[in-house]
C-alpha cells in the first residue's frame, strides 16, 4: 500500500473538505481528542485561545488541521496565530493565516493557537473544526467528553449595534468545573445585570450572579443570594458555603458589549450535620430556571432595585452545556406592576380614604346638620361614597396581589410577609362585611339599632389592621 504523507503540514487545498489526502480510503472511528476555548462568546476583534488535546494522556496525534467556519455558510473565518513550535499557520482559499496545521510528524499531546475574529464577522455561530488525520475528518466534540461526535464547540457573537439590550448566556462543563459566560450589549454606565438560578419562576431564595458596569466603565462580577427576595441581596464571600467555589475568569468591555465570565467548581454534598438554610445549596445536578434582571447602581456603585426582570422558559443544569439568547431584557416586568399596584392602592385607601371617611362620620355630623344630598344628610352621603369606593379598591388591590402571586400562599418561613398576608385577609374580610351590613342597616330609632352600631364599630379594628399591614411592607429585590 502506498500512502502519501504530509509530515510538515496539511495542504491548503484540504481546508474546505477537512479530508486527509493520503491516497487511501478513510475509515470512521470515535474521536479521541477535544477542542477547548478560553471563552465561548466573542465580539468583533476579539481573540480566543484554542487548545486541541487528547481525551486522555495516552491519546497522542501527529497531524492536525484547524480552521474556523461559519456554521451556516461554511465559509472560513478569522485569522490564526501561534507561538507553539509544533504547528504552522497556513493560508486557505488564498486568504492569509486562516488555518493551523502541524509543522512536523512528532507525536503531540496537545497544540495551542489563537483565533482572531475580524471586524466584519457575521452574526451567528462559529464552528472550530479539526482533523487529526488518523481516521476520517472529525469535527470537535464539545467540552463534555461523553458528547456525541457530531456536536461542535461554538462561540456566539452578540451584535453591539443593536438598539435594545440583549444577552448571550453560555455555560459549559468539563471535569467537574462549570464555566458560565455572560455577554450583553447596551448595558449602560451605573447599571447591573443579574442572572438568577431559581427553582421556580419567582424571585426569592435564589443564587444570583451580577455583572456590574460602574460609572467609570469598570466591570465588576459578584455572586449574591437573595433570602426571601424582599430584602437587599447578600454577597457570597469565599468563606460562605452555598454550593460551588465561585471564581471570576474574565471581565471586559469591548465595543459596547459587556463580558463577564466565571467558573463554579468543587461542589460538595454534606451528609453529616446540616444547619438550617433558607436557600438550598447550589448543585450541578439540579435544573434551574433562569431569571434575567437589570437595575441601576447608586453613586457608590451599590445595587439599587431592578427595573426589569425576564423569566426564561429554558432550564439550565450546571453539569451540561448550553446557550441561551435573550433579547429586550431592558423592558419592564408586567407582573411586577401588579405588586406595585397592590401596594400603592392599599397605602392610599387605608391611610387616606378610610381615615377620611371615619373623620367625616365622627365630626361632620354636627358641622353639616342641615345639609342634604339626594335626600340624605351630607355627611352620610360623603361617608358612604368614600367607604364604598374604598371597599371596591381594596378588592381590586387584593385581586392584583393574587395575580402577582399566581394564587399561591406566602411561606410561613417568611414571618414578616406571612403576617402581612394574614392581616390582608382580615382587611379584605372587613371590606366585604361592612358594606354588606350597611344594606341591612335599620333606622336610628329602631330597637335593634345597637347591633349595627357595635358591628359597625369593628371597622376601627379593620382600619388599624389596614394601616398596620401597610407598614409590614417589603420590596421585591432580586
Amino acid at each position: 500500500m502506498i500512502v502519501q504523507c504530509y509530515p510538515y503540514g496539511a495542504p491548503s487545498n484540504t481546508c474546505g473538505t477537512m479530508m486527509p489526502s493520503h491516497g487511501v480510503n478513510s475509515m470512521s472511528c470515535p474521536s479521541t481528542y477535544v477542542i477547548e476555548a478560553n471563552k465561548y462568546q466573542y465580539s468583533s476583534g476579539d481573540t480566543i485561545q484554542i487548545t486541541v488535546r487528547g481525551t486522555t494522556s495516552s491519546n497522542l496525534f501527529e497531524g492536525v488541521l484547524l480552521v474556523a467556519k461559519d456554521a451556516s455558510s461554511q465559509n472560513i473565518l478569522g485569522s490564526w496565530s501561534s507561538t507553539d513550535s509544533s504547528v504552522n499557520v497556513i493560508s486557505c482559499d488564498g486568504t492569509s493565516s486562516n488555518g493551523i496545521t502541524h509543522s512536523s510528524s512528532t507525536t503531540k499531546s496537545q497544540i495551542q493557537a489563537t483565533w482572531s475574529s475580524s471586524s466584519m464577522i457575521p452574526q451567528g455561530n462559529v464552528v472550530i473544526s479539526s482533523s487529526d488525520g488518523s481516521c476520517t475528518t472529525i469535527t470537535a466534540a464539545s467540552q463534555s467528553i461523553s458528547t456525541s461526535i457530531s456536536s461542535v464547540d461554538t462561540t456566539t457573537a452578540i451584535n453591539s449595534q443593536m438598539t435594545g439590550a440583549a444577552l448571550n448566556l453560555n455555560w459549559t462543563y468539563l471535569d467537574g468545573i462549570t464555566t458560565i459566560s455572560m455577554a450583553t450589549n447596551n448595558l449602560g454606565t451605573s447599571q447591573w445585570l443579574g442572572i438568577g438560578l431559581s427553582l421556580d419562576d419567582r424571585m426569592g431564595d435564589d443564587h444570583v450572579f451580577v455583572c456590574q458596569r460602574w460609572n467609570d466603565d469598570t466591570i465588576q462580577l459578584q455572586r449574591f443570594i437573595n433570602p426571601g427576595g424582599y430584602s437587599s441581596p447578600t454577597i457570597v464571600t469565599a468563606d460562605s458555603n452555598y454550593g460551588g467555589i465561585f471564581q471570576v475568569t474574565r471581565v471586559a468591555l469591548n465595543n459596547g458589549v459587556t463580558h463577564c465570565e466565571f467558573t463554579l467548581s468543587n461542589f460538595t454534598t454534606t451528609m453529616g450535620r446540616r444547619r438550617k438554610r433558607s436557600i438550598s445549596l447550589l448543585s450541578q445536578s439540579i435544573q434551574y430556571r433562569i431569571l434575567v434582571v437589570v437595575g441601576h447602581l447608586d453613586s457608590s456603585n451599590s445595587l439599587l432595585q431592578h427595573f426589569s426582570v425576564t423569566v426564561r422558559t429554558q432550564m439550565i443544569q450546571l453539569n451540561q452545556s448550553g446557550t441561551i439568547t435573550a433579547s429586550n431584557i431592558d423592558g419592564s416586568d408586567n407582573e411586577v406592576l401588579f405588586l406595585r399596584a397592590h401596594g400603592i392602592i392599599m397605602m392610599f385607601i387605608w391611610m387616606l380614604f378610610i381615615s377620611t371617611g371615619i373623620l367625616i362620620a365622627r365630626y361632620f355630623k354636627q358641622s353639616w346638620p342641615e345639609r342634604k344630598f339626594c335626600g340624605k344628610a351630607m355627611w352620610f352621603a360623603v361617608h358612604r361614597l368614600v367607604m364604598i369606593f374604598s371597599a371596591i379598591m381594596t378588592l381590586i388591590a387584593f385581586a392584583a396581589i393574587l395575580k402577582y402571586k399566581h394564587g399561591t400562599w406566602v411561606s410561613q418561613n417568611l414571618s414578616r410577609e406571612f403576617a402581612h398576608s394574614i392581616i390582608g385577609v382580615l382587611v379584605v374580610g372587613a371590606a366585604i362585611i361592612q358594606p354588606t351590613m350597611a344594606l341591612f342597616r335599620c333606622q336610628p330609632d329602631h330597637q335593634h339599632r345597637f347591633i349595627f352600631n357595635y358591628a359597625h364599630a369593628t371597622q376601627t379594628l379593620a382600619n388599624c389592621c389596614g394601616m398596620g399591614g401597610d407598614r409590614v411592607c417589603y420590596i421585591d429585590w432580586l
